[in-house]
Protein backbone atom coordinates (compact mmCIF):
# COMPACT_ATOMS: atom_id res chain seq x y z
CA UNK A 1 0.00 0.00 0.00
CA UNK A 2 1.16 3.27 -0.95
CA UNK A 3 1.71 6.53 1.36
CA UNK A 4 -0.83 8.24 -1.27
CA UNK A 5 -3.65 6.03 -2.34
CA UNK A 6 -4.89 6.61 -5.73
CA UNK A 7 -8.62 7.66 -6.69
CA UNK A 8 -8.29 5.89 -9.96
CA UNK A 9 -9.48 2.64 -7.85
CA UNK A 10 -13.61 3.86 -7.47
CA UNK A 11 -13.30 5.95 -10.40
CA UNK A 12 -12.60 2.65 -12.60
CA UNK A 13 -15.25 1.27 -10.49
CA UNK A 14 -17.97 3.73 -11.44
CA UNK A 15 -17.28 3.11 -15.07
CA UNK A 16 -17.56 -0.21 -15.38
CA UNK A 17 -21.12 -0.72 -13.39
CA UNK A 18 -21.87 2.36 -15.64
CA UNK A 19 -20.79 0.20 -18.55
CA UNK A 20 -22.43 -3.01 -17.18
CA UNK A 21 -25.78 -0.82 -17.26
CA UNK A 22 -25.83 0.44 -20.30
CA UNK A 23 -25.08 -2.98 -21.83
CA UNK A 24 -27.89 -4.69 -20.03
CA UNK A 25 -30.30 -1.85 -20.52
CA UNK A 26 -31.57 -2.13 -17.10
CA UNK A 27 -34.71 -0.97 -16.58
CA UNK A 28 -35.28 -1.85 -13.02
CA UNK A 29 -32.08 0.58 -11.84
CA UNK A 30 -32.13 4.46 -12.29
CA UNK A 31 -29.41 6.33 -13.29
CA UNK A 32 -29.26 8.86 -10.87
CA UNK A 33 -29.11 5.45 -8.40
CA UNK A 34 -25.51 4.95 -9.92
CA UNK A 35 -24.44 8.33 -9.95
CA UNK A 36 -24.86 8.30 -6.27
CA UNK A 37 -23.35 5.05 -5.77
CA UNK A 38 -20.04 6.17 -7.52
CA UNK A 39 -19.90 9.55 -5.73
CA UNK A 40 -20.42 7.78 -2.56
CA UNK A 41 -17.74 5.49 -3.22
CA UNK A 42 -15.25 8.19 -4.64
CA UNK A 43 -16.04 9.94 -1.20
CA UNK A 44 -15.64 6.84 1.29
CA UNK A 45 -12.90 5.07 -1.19
CA UNK A 46 -10.65 7.87 -2.96
CA UNK A 47 -10.99 10.83 -0.21
CA UNK A 48 -10.63 9.66 2.97
CA UNK A 49 -6.90 8.72 2.93
CA UNK A 50 -5.62 10.45 0.59
CA UNK A 51 -3.31 13.69 2.38
CA UNK A 52 -3.03 15.24 -0.74
CA UNK A 53 -6.81 15.93 -0.43
CA UNK A 54 -7.91 16.59 3.33
CA UNK A 55 -4.49 17.84 4.36
CA UNK A 56 -4.75 20.56 2.79
CA UNK A 57 -3.83 22.92 5.96
CA UNK A 58 -0.86 21.42 7.02
CA UNK A 59 1.92 24.17 7.88
CA UNK A 60 -0.32 27.21 6.41
CA UNK A 61 2.12 29.68 7.27
CA UNK A 62 4.93 28.02 5.07
CA UNK A 63 2.95 27.61 2.14
CA UNK A 64 0.32 30.24 2.65
CA UNK A 65 -0.18 32.72 -0.51
CA UNK A 66 1.51 35.69 -0.50
CA UNK A 67 -1.70 38.13 -1.37
CA UNK A 68 -3.07 37.24 2.18
CA UNK A 69 -0.86 39.75 3.63
CA UNK A 70 -3.00 42.31 2.16
CA UNK A 71 -5.80 41.99 4.52
CA UNK A 72 -3.42 40.43 7.41
CA UNK A 73 -2.75 43.25 9.91
CA UNK A 74 0.84 43.96 9.79
CA UNK A 75 3.93 43.54 12.38
CA UNK A 76 4.08 46.77 14.27
CA UNK A 77 7.23 47.81 14.92
CA UNK A 78 8.22 51.27 16.80
CA UNK A 79 9.88 54.30 14.94
CA UNK A 80 12.61 56.05 16.01
CA UNK A 81 11.27 59.40 14.79
CA UNK A 82 7.87 59.07 16.50
CA UNK A 83 8.66 60.40 19.54
CA UNK A 84 5.68 62.51 20.92
CA UNK A 85 3.74 63.94 24.18
CA UNK A 86 0.03 62.90 24.60
CA UNK A 87 -2.58 64.08 27.69
CA UNK A 88 -2.77 61.45 29.71
CA UNK A 89 -1.56 58.42 30.60
CA UNK A 90 -0.60 56.06 27.64
CA UNK A 91 -2.71 52.80 26.85
CA UNK A 92 0.16 49.85 27.68
CA UNK A 93 -1.54 48.22 25.35
CA UNK A 94 -1.20 50.74 22.66
CA UNK A 95 2.60 52.80 23.99
CA UNK A 96 6.05 51.27 24.65
CA UNK A 97 8.52 53.38 26.89
CA UNK A 98 12.39 53.21 25.45
CA UNK A 99 14.87 54.82 27.57
CA UNK A 100 12.35 57.68 29.11
CA UNK A 101 10.94 58.36 25.25
CA UNK A 102 7.30 57.49 24.39
CA UNK A 103 6.98 55.45 21.17
CA UNK A 104 3.15 55.02 20.39
CA UNK A 105 1.33 53.03 17.53
CA UNK A 106 -0.36 55.82 14.74
CA UNK A 107 -4.04 56.19 15.40
CA UNK A 108 -3.94 55.18 19.06
CA UNK A 109 -3.81 57.76 20.80
CA UNK A 110 -5.41 60.68 19.92
CA UNK A 111 -9.33 60.16 21.27
CA UNK A 112 -11.64 62.79 21.23
CA UNK A 113 -13.04 64.54 24.59
CA UNK A 114 -16.43 65.34 25.00
CA UNK A 115 -17.71 68.76 25.77
CA UNK A 116 -21.17 68.18 25.73
CA UNK A 117 -24.15 67.19 24.05
CA UNK A 118 -26.32 68.58 21.24
CA UNK A 119 -30.25 69.36 21.83
CA UNK A 120 -30.84 65.34 20.44
CA UNK A 121 -28.01 63.78 22.36
CA UNK A 122 -25.03 63.79 20.37
CA UNK A 123 -21.71 63.97 21.60
CA UNK A 124 -19.96 67.39 20.79
CA UNK A 125 -15.96 65.84 20.87
CA UNK A 126 -12.64 67.76 20.42
CA UNK A 127 -9.92 66.03 19.70
CA UNK A 128 -6.52 67.41 21.32
CA UNK A 129 -3.23 67.46 20.02
CA UNK A 130 0.40 68.66 22.11
CA UNK A 131 1.43 69.62 25.49
CA UNK A 132 2.31 73.53 25.50
CA UNK A 133 0.42 76.21 27.25
CA UNK A 134 -0.54 78.45 24.13
CA UNK A 135 -4.16 76.96 23.13
CA UNK A 136 -5.87 77.24 20.20
CA UNK A 137 -9.08 76.01 18.78
CA UNK A 138 -10.33 75.37 15.45
CA UNK A 139 -14.54 74.97 14.99
CA UNK A 140 -16.30 73.10 12.43
CA UNK A 141 -19.93 72.09 11.51
CA UNK A 142 -21.78 75.15 13.44
CA UNK A 143 -24.03 75.10 10.69
CA UNK A 144 -24.29 71.35 10.67
CA UNK A 145 -25.47 69.55 7.42
CA UNK A 146 -25.74 72.81 5.09
CA UNK A 147 -21.68 73.08 5.63
CA UNK A 148 -20.62 69.65 5.69
CA UNK A 149 -17.55 70.07 3.93
CA UNK A 150 -16.37 72.23 7.22
CA UNK A 151 -16.71 69.16 8.96
CA UNK A 152 -14.86 66.98 6.27
CA UNK A 153 -11.71 69.60 6.68
CA UNK A 154 -11.74 69.05 10.50
CA UNK A 155 -11.75 64.99 10.09
CA UNK A 156 -8.88 65.54 7.24
CA UNK A 157 -6.78 67.73 9.90
CA UNK A 158 -7.27 65.52 12.76
CA UNK A 159 -6.22 62.18 10.80
CA UNK A 160 -3.28 64.10 9.27
CA UNK A 161 -1.70 65.19 12.91
CA UNK A 162 -2.47 61.93 14.25
CA UNK A 163 0.39 60.78 11.56
CA UNK A 164 2.64 63.54 12.11
CA UNK A 165 1.58 65.17 15.52
CA UNK A 166 5.33 66.63 15.01
CA UNK A 167 3.65 69.26 13.57
CA UNK A 168 2.40 70.95 16.92
CA UNK A 169 5.14 72.96 18.54
CA UNK A 170 6.39 72.62 21.96
CA UNK A 171 4.42 75.82 23.20
CA UNK A 172 1.20 74.91 21.73
CA UNK A 173 -2.06 73.01 22.42
CA UNK A 174 -4.41 72.47 19.35
CA UNK A 175 -8.25 71.82 20.13
CA UNK A 176 -10.50 70.71 17.36
CA UNK A 177 -14.00 70.86 18.06
CA UNK A 178 -15.35 68.14 15.10
CA UNK A 179 -18.87 69.62 14.76
CA UNK A 180 -20.51 72.46 16.78
CA UNK A 181 -24.04 71.31 15.37
CA UNK A 182 -24.29 67.09 15.16
CA UNK A 183 -27.73 67.42 15.06
CA UNK A 184 -27.42 69.50 11.87
CA UNK A 185 -25.42 67.20 9.96
CA UNK A 186 -27.51 64.31 10.60
CA UNK A 187 -30.41 65.79 9.32
CA UNK A 188 -29.32 66.79 5.58
CA UNK A 189 -26.54 67.99 3.81
CA UNK A 190 -28.49 70.69 2.58
CA UNK A 191 -29.75 74.02 3.41
CA UNK A 192 -32.13 72.12 5.61
CA UNK A 193 -29.35 70.97 7.80
CA UNK A 194 -28.22 74.39 8.92
CA UNK A 195 -30.14 74.78 11.95
CA UNK A 196 -29.77 72.91 15.68
CA UNK A 197 -33.18 70.39 16.48
CA UNK A 198 -34.73 73.66 18.07
CA UNK A 199 -34.13 75.20 14.56
CA UNK A 200 -31.76 77.57 15.80
CA UNK A 201 -28.95 79.42 14.06
CA UNK A 202 -25.92 78.34 15.99
CA UNK A 203 -24.22 81.38 14.54
CA UNK A 204 -26.63 84.02 15.68
CA UNK A 205 -27.14 82.51 19.07
CA UNK A 206 -24.20 84.76 20.89
CA UNK A 207 -24.49 88.07 23.00
CA UNK A 208 -22.98 90.28 20.75
CA UNK A 209 -25.37 92.30 18.26
CA UNK A 210 -28.18 89.24 18.97
CA UNK A 211 -31.50 89.35 17.93
CA UNK A 212 -34.24 86.79 18.05
CA UNK A 213 -35.60 87.32 14.25
CA UNK A 214 -33.04 87.33 12.00
CA UNK A 215 -32.49 89.93 9.51
CA UNK A 216 -33.75 88.44 5.81
CA UNK A 217 -32.63 91.15 3.78
CA UNK A 218 -29.33 90.36 2.01
CA UNK A 219 -28.40 87.45 4.38
CA UNK A 220 -29.22 84.01 4.28
CA UNK A 221 -32.96 82.83 3.90
CA UNK A 222 -33.51 80.00 2.46
CA UNK A 223 -35.46 78.46 5.55
CA UNK A 224 -36.53 80.61 8.56
CA UNK A 225 -34.53 80.12 11.25
CA UNK A 226 -34.29 81.89 14.62
CA UNK A 227 -31.61 83.59 16.84
CA UNK A 228 -32.92 81.87 19.84
CA UNK A 229 -34.96 82.65 22.36
CA UNK A 230 -32.12 84.38 24.55
CA UNK A 231 -28.22 84.51 23.56
CA UNK A 232 -26.33 81.25 24.70
CA UNK A 233 -30.18 79.55 24.76
CA UNK A 234 -28.43 76.24 22.90
CA UNK A 235 -26.71 72.94 24.89
CA UNK A 236 -24.21 73.83 22.03
CA UNK A 237 -23.67 77.08 22.42
CA UNK A 238 -23.38 76.98 26.01
CA UNK A 239 -21.02 73.60 26.39
CA UNK A 240 -18.89 75.49 23.45
CA UNK A 241 -18.77 78.99 25.74
CA UNK A 242 -17.98 76.76 29.17
CA UNK A 243 -15.12 74.74 27.40
CA UNK A 244 -13.59 77.94 26.26
CA UNK A 245 -13.68 79.49 29.90
CA UNK A 246 -12.26 76.85 31.18
CA UNK A 247 -9.23 76.05 28.49
CA UNK A 248 -8.32 79.59 28.03
CA UNK A 249 -8.32 79.71 24.39
CA UNK A 250 -5.73 82.74 22.74
CA UNK A 251 -6.94 82.15 19.06
CA UNK A 252 -9.90 80.54 17.16
CA UNK A 253 -10.70 79.50 13.64
CA UNK A 254 -13.87 78.71 13.18
CA UNK A 255 -14.67 77.72 9.45
CA UNK A 256 -17.94 77.92 7.22
CA UNK A 257 -18.81 78.13 3.68
CA UNK A 258 -18.62 78.99 1.01
CA UNK A 259 -16.87 81.61 -0.86
CA UNK A 260 -16.97 84.93 0.75
CA UNK A 261 -13.68 85.29 2.13
CA UNK A 262 -12.19 85.61 6.07
CA UNK A 263 -14.20 87.58 8.76
CA UNK A 264 -12.63 89.01 11.55
CA UNK A 265 -14.19 89.13 15.25
CA UNK A 266 -14.93 92.31 16.96
CA UNK A 267 -17.72 95.27 16.74
CA UNK A 268 -15.65 96.72 15.71
CA UNK A 269 -12.79 94.09 14.59
CA UNK A 270 -10.30 93.87 17.24
CA UNK A 271 -6.45 94.14 16.28
CA UNK A 272 -5.38 90.74 17.24
CA UNK A 273 -8.66 89.20 15.13
CA UNK A 274 -7.48 91.64 12.26
CA UNK A 275 -3.98 90.49 12.51
CA UNK A 276 -4.93 86.84 12.20
CA UNK A 277 -7.13 87.27 9.17
CA UNK A 278 -4.41 89.24 7.15
CA UNK A 279 -1.85 86.43 8.37
CA UNK A 280 -4.15 83.42 6.75
CA UNK A 281 -5.32 85.28 3.98
CA UNK A 282 -1.20 85.91 3.05
CA UNK A 283 -1.06 81.80 3.18
CA UNK A 284 -4.15 81.42 1.25
CA UNK A 285 -6.55 82.21 -1.70
CA UNK A 286 -9.18 83.47 0.24
CA UNK A 287 -10.21 87.25 0.53
CA UNK A 288 -9.58 89.52 3.69
CA UNK A 289 -11.59 91.51 3.92
CA UNK A 290 -14.90 89.20 2.81
CA UNK A 291 -16.82 90.02 -0.08
CA UNK A 292 -19.71 92.24 1.52
CA UNK A 293 -23.32 91.16 0.56
CA UNK A 294 -24.99 93.91 2.52
CA UNK A 295 -25.69 91.63 5.51
CA UNK A 296 -26.36 92.77 9.38
CA UNK A 297 -24.59 89.94 10.52
CA UNK A 298 -26.19 89.18 14.57
CA UNK A 299 -25.52 87.18 17.39
CA UNK A 300 -22.30 85.37 15.95
CA UNK A 301 -19.78 83.39 17.92
CA UNK A 302 -16.40 85.06 16.54
CA UNK A 303 -18.03 88.33 17.50
CA UNK A 304 -18.53 86.77 21.37
CA UNK A 305 -15.02 85.83 21.02
CA UNK A 306 -13.37 88.41 20.00
CA UNK A 307 -15.22 90.60 22.60
CA UNK A 308 -13.34 88.51 25.87
CA UNK A 309 -10.42 88.89 24.26
CA UNK A 310 -9.49 85.66 22.37
CA UNK A 311 -7.96 86.70 18.77
CA UNK A 312 -10.89 85.09 16.31
CA UNK A 313 -11.69 84.47 12.86
CA UNK A 314 -14.12 82.84 10.57
CA UNK A 315 -13.06 81.69 7.34
CA UNK A 316 -15.38 80.80 4.01
CA UNK A 317 -14.47 77.59 2.01
CA UNK A 318 -14.64 78.30 -1.71
CA UNK A 319 -17.83 76.29 -1.83
CA UNK A 320 -19.51 73.58 -0.23
CA UNK A 321 -18.25 70.60 -1.80
CA UNK A 322 -14.70 70.60 -1.02
CA UNK A 323 -12.06 70.82 2.00
CA UNK A 324 -9.28 73.34 0.84
CA UNK A 325 -7.79 70.74 2.32
CA UNK A 326 -3.61 71.29 1.21
CA UNK A 327 -4.39 75.32 1.73
CA UNK A 328 -6.14 74.57 4.77
CA UNK A 329 -2.74 73.00 5.85
CA UNK A 330 -0.77 75.95 4.86
CA UNK A 331 -3.52 77.87 6.93
CA UNK A 332 -2.74 74.96 9.92
CA UNK A 333 0.47 75.58 9.92
CA UNK A 334 0.42 79.59 10.04
CA UNK A 335 -2.36 79.21 12.68
CA UNK A 336 0.55 76.96 14.89
CA UNK A 337 3.01 79.39 14.72
CA UNK A 338 0.89 82.94 14.78
CA UNK A 339 1.25 85.03 18.09
CA UNK A 340 -0.30 88.94 17.52
CA UNK A 341 1.90 91.82 17.13
CA UNK A 342 1.87 94.38 20.37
Amino acid sequence: MTDQPSITIPVSICIRMKRWHWDKKSQYTPRWLWLLICFAGFLLIGCSDSPTLVNVTKEPLQHADPRMASILPPKWKPTPQQDIQVDAEPDPKSAINFGGLLRVREREIVVPYVIGYSVNGRPLEVYRFGNGGRNLLIIAGIHGGYEWNTIALAYELIEHLKHDPQLIPPDVKLHILLSLNPDGAARAHNFLGRANANNVDLNRNWNVNWTSNLPQLRCWNLVRLSGGPYPISEPESKALMRYILDTDIEAIISYHSAGLGIFAGGLPTTEKSRQLAEAIADMSTYPYPPIDIGCNYTGTFIDWAARIGIASVDVELSNHFNTDFEQNLRILETFLSWTPTP
